[in-house]
Parts: structure tokens; C-alpha cells; sequence
């Protein structure tokens, strides 16, 4: 990296992805009722996490919500455990990333976690 974008380069270049990951979909994670900011943002490494509710067990549903995540071929995020909780982490990496490619993968992300809670709620009132 350093060969091709040079020192200057190489920090315009990660600057920009630290800027999509923490100024934007960052910003989108914490404006969400549905999801939260698990832990604080490491340059272009976010870790969120679907929000609980009432009867639903987080971590399942977090678990569901990755699940579909993998069988998807456009988005690739990755799974992990903090403090116990299992979380999602978004890394922004390529020089290519545009902002619509954050919006194209919040608005996945969005429908995938409305998919998630809607078999949680299902799940839950199977055993009701």
C-alpha cells in the first residue's frame, strides 16, 4: 500500500474510510431505534448490535440477523462476541467504498434485521 499510494496517499486513503465508517454508518447505527453501537468505533470498525425487546432473546435474534447476512453475496460483514454478546462488525476497507455503497448496505442490513425480528416474534409466540 505504501508502494502505490505513497505516505500522503495512504493517509488521504485511510481517512476517507475512517470518515465512511465513523461520520457515516456510524451515524446511521446511532440514529437507529433498532440497533446499537455495541462499542465505540476503532478507526473503520463498527461493531453493532440489534436492539432486544420484550420476550426476545438478543442474542438469537443477533445470531438470525448474521445468519442472513452470510447467505447474501452482497454484503459481507462478520460476526463476534463482546463481553458475552454476540455482535455484527461492518469494516470499511476498499479504496473503492462510496457513500452509496454504505447506503446500499444499511438499507440491506435494515431489511435483513426487519426479516430477523420478524421470525424472532414467530419464534416467540410458537412457544407462547
Amino acid at each position: 500500500m505504501l508502494r502505490s499510494y505513497g505516505v500522503t496517499g495512504f493517509q488521504t486513503h485511510l481517512r476517507k474510510l475512517v470518515d465512511l465508517a465513523a461520520h457515516y454508518f456510524e451515524s446511521l447505527v446511532l440514529a437507529s431505534e433498532d440497533f446499537e453501537l455495541f462499542v465505540p468505533r476503532s478507526f473503520a470498525l463498527v461493531v453493532f448490535r440489534l436492539r432486544g425487546s420484550a420476550g426476545v432473546d438478543a442474542d438469537a435474534l443477533n445470531r438470525d440477523f448474521f445468519a442472513r447476512t452470510t447467505e447474501r453475496k452482497d454484503i459481507h460483514l462478520t460476526p463476534t462476541v463482546v463481553g458475552g454478546k454476540y455482535c455484527t462488525r461492518l469494516a470499511v476497507g476498499s479504496p473503492f467504498t462510496k457513500v452509496e455503497h454504505i447506503e446500499a448496505a444499511w438499507g440491506l442490513i435494515q431489511a435483513l434485521a426487519v426479516e430477523a425480528r420478524q421470525r424472532s416474534e414467530e419464534h416467540t409466540s410458537e412457544l407462547q
